[in-house]
């Protein structure tokens, strides 16, 4: 084990792991912040993360929580998830598969939220997967994510070279995501972006170009940045989009 790793393993066992500043993506304070801004978590909610990757944003709602299940496809970062989650937060009531949300066949109305961070994006028939979401949302269930829309980032190459290197299926424009989700019966759509300014499209595309490799102290002072060039952005489009909705109420 290099020095690097048994640093980085020592830190996710100190008392603030996990904490959103774990990832060394400067995009993830403010995504994540956005997601839960506003929603009232309670002790008997049981949440579901849908693509929860190798789990640092699973572990964070699980803390709010009664029960989290965080699902994801690839066997390799549910495997890092699964081992964190041991190692370092056993206490977190937390549960790993590797499966979709079709395949993991959940029984109708199991959970009271439904979070998905960047990921509806990479799914070939996104609409199957949020059919699949209100199923097995609770009624009165919310339904929170972020998608990519990339509308500020001009440059069609760059867009290609990022949809290529992270297997990117769909962009996202607000209107036609509201529409889709009130097709499927959600109520209550907001869809909104983020990350609308100039630097975060800079920011962005330099990360198209580096592949987004930050060490983690400069991965928290751009996250500051983003946060105050977005709070004075004028601009009506951004590079990732925020949904809420909810499944109506009995």
């Amino acid at each position: 084990m290099t020095v690097k790793q048994k640093i980085g393993r020592m830190l996710r066992r100190a008392p603030f792991y996990p904490h959103i500043y774990f990832f060394n993506h400067p995009f993830k304070a403010k995504e994540y912040s956005e997601l839960v801004k506003g929603l009232k978590f309670d002790r008997q909610d049981v949440i579901l993360d849908v693509g929860c990757g190798a789990g640092l944003q699973t572990l964070l709602f699980g803390r709010r929580a009664l029960r989290i299940v965080g699902i994801d496809p690839n066997p390799l970062p549910v495997g890092r998830a699964i081992s964190d989650h041991l190692e370092c937060v056993p206490q977190i009531p937390a549960e790993f598969r590797v499966a979709t949300i079709e395949e993991a066949k959940f029984a109708e109305g199991t959970f009271s939220k439904i979070f998905s961070v960047c990921v509806l994006e990479h799914i070939p028939d996104f609409m199957s997967a949020l059919r699949e979401c209100y199923r097995v949302l609770q009624p009165g269930g919310v339904l929170s994510f972020s998608c990519d829309s990339l509308e500020t980032i001009d440059d069609p190459d760059l867009k290609d070279i990022h949809a290529k290197r992270f297997f990117v299926r769909h962009w996202f424009e607000g209107k036609a995501l509201k529409q889709d989700l009130e097709s499927i019966g959600f109520v209550n759509v907001r869809v909104y972006p983020i990350y609308t300014s100039d630097f975060a499209k800079h920011l962005f595309e330099k990360g198209i170009r580096g592949e987004f490799c930050y060490r983690y102290m400069k991965s928290i002072w751009l996250s500051w940045r983003l946060y105050w060039a977005d709070l004075f952005s004028r601009r009506s489009k951004g590079i990732f989009l925020i949904v809420r909705a909810n499944k109506p109420a009995e």
